[in-house]
């Protein structure tokens, strides 16, 4: 049984030695996968022996190896776990050729920068972003099922039930529609002109029907006659309070 210390320092030699041949010109993708592979078969084991002292995917996958066997010499039509075995993140997809759809990932997180830049930013996924990100030398390409039926629908469970960090889950959810009127009927509503009511400058004193700006004109107007009744329409400028 090897230490937890032992491998991660041999996955660290690995690495490096695939970030170096990354970085030049013309790739050897034979001795690439080769480094790959390696690369996978240890982080295999350390998830078996020490998931449990690693992040969250990590330990997720632990359990998930303890329940299911999988085998992992050129499986063909299987569904993989795309992890980074420094940061934690991690991606489910699922392929009929694994070496195939590694170098297709390479590729796309090598070529982030120019796709972001250029005219295909749709085609940009987040694994590739990350990838790019974080360096494509410390990823890892895991089978997870090899069952050859029915792959897409065994990869939609595989992210619903583990929760990768970079997948989206698909739903059947639609869009609620919104409770509205046809529209037009909603033209109609707008189109009705509301009467305001007219409103005066300053407020106007009646008494009777004979009007008045100022309410002490009025009263000395009709001293002396009586019971006044006096009624006032509200104008801008308020003046009903007289003491």
């Amino acid at each position: 049984m090897q230490s937890y210390k032992a491998l991660t320092s041999s996955l660290y030699a690995n690495s490096r030695k695939i970030k170096d041949l990354l970085n030049l010109k013309s790739v050897n993708w034979t001795t690439l996968q080769l480094l790959f592979n390696k690369n996978m078969s240890l982080t295999i084991e350390l998830i078996r022996l020490h998931g449990e002292r690693m992040p969250s995917p990590f330990k997720c996958l632990k359990k998930w190896f303890l329940y299911r066997e999988v085998s992992y010499e050129k499986p063909k039509n299987f569904c993989y776990a795309l992890i980074s075995w420094t940061t934690g993140d991690w991606y489910i997809g699922s392929t009929k050729d694994g070496e195939k759809r590694w170098k297709q990932h390479v590729q796309d997180a090598l070529k982030v920068w120019n796709i972001k830049h250029g005219k295909n930013k749709y085609r940009t996924m987040n694994i590739h972003k990350c990838m790019h990100r974080t360096g494509v030398h410390n990823w890892v390409m895991i089978p997870i099922s090899d069952s050859t039926l029915d792959r897409k629908r065994i990869e939609r469970s595989l992210i619903k039930h583990l929760k990768p960090t970079l997948n989206t889950i698909w739903t059947n959810t639609k869009k609620k529609k919104r409770n509205r009127p046809l529209k037009k009927y909603r033209k109609k509503e707008t189109n009705q002109k509301v009467p305001t009511p007219r409103m005066y400058h300053h407020t106007i004193f009646y008494v009777g029907s004979i009007p008045f700006n100022d309410l002490f004109k009025a009263i000395h107007t009709h001293i002396g006659e009586g019971d006044m009744r006096i009624s006032w329409k509200r104008g801008i400028i308020d003046a009903t309070n007289y003491v």
